[in-house]
């Protein structure tokens, strides 16, 4: 809250915001896999270990925890996002654990992390747009390959790998306008920080990861009906 019309807080600069949102997401990361990692191998929860009808209750989840977040993403703030953040990294790491054995979901978590943890150092010296962006996809994309070579990978790992990288990046990019008009309409209205502005930032990015993957599952549906469809027609 503004005590007097002169008086105001340093104005978040840019190069702080996204070192702060991609070090959000690294961390992100690393509880994700910390989760994961404490279900399949410290529990030993068997309705993770094996497929079953776990994978669909959290696939339901998780996307329901996404569309709840992002109704009530506009009127959070630093201790909500940071909430929210939290609350979808578990939900990932829960997710993945039904999915995917350890070592796989290990690999993706750390080559994603690892993406955001070398991103937010090449945004600590500067590199703005879109260089910085395509210097995050490109590490990105090295990682996983180095991942994937190093443990002998199969496709499917490539591929996953491969997605999660992009997926993250393309939204990265894409929101990256919204999450600095939001940090100056805080930064008009009140007081703020640059660990506020990059929670909601980081939280944005992620909701948007969500939305994109349900967005594809959707689309994944109507393609399997409209093939469906087609075959009937022509018995």
């Amino acid at each position: 809250m503004k005590l007097f019309g002169w008086l105001r807080p340093a104005q978040v600069a840019p190069a702080q915001l996204m070192t702060g949102v991609c070090l959000w997401l690294a961390a992100a990361m690393l509880l994700s896999a910390a989760v994961a990692w404490w279900v399949l191998d410290v529990m030993a929860i068997n309705a993770f270990r094996t497929p079953g009808p776990a994978i669909a209750v959290m696939i339901i989840l998780w996307f329901a925890t996404g569309g709840l977040l992002s109704l009530l993403f506009p009127r959070g703030k630093s201790v909500a996002a940071l909430c929210g953040l939290t609350a979808v990294s578990l939900m990932t790491g829960l997710l993945f654990a039904s999915l995917f054995s350890l070592p796989v979901l290990l690999l993706l978590f750390a080559v994603t992390g690892g993406m955001f943890a070398v991103s937010a150092v090449v945004a600590r010296l500067g590199i703005r747009g879109g260089g910085y962006f395509f210097l995050m996809l490109l590490t990105g994309m090295g990682l996983a390959g180095l991942a994937n070579s190093l443990q002998g990978s199969s496709g499917w790992l490539w591929t996953g790998s491969v997605m999660m990288v992009l997926m993250f990046s393309l939204v990265s990019v894409n929101r990256s306008r919204s999450i600095a008009d939001s940090a100056r309409g805080l930064y008009a209205r009140d007081y703020t920080s640059v660990q506020c502005c990059a929670l909601r930032g980081a939280l944005a990015i992620y909701l948007g990861v969500i939305t994109a993957f349900f967005e594809l599952a959707r689309l994944l549906v109507d393609l399997l009906a409209l093939v469906g469809s087609g075959s009937n027609t022509s018995r």
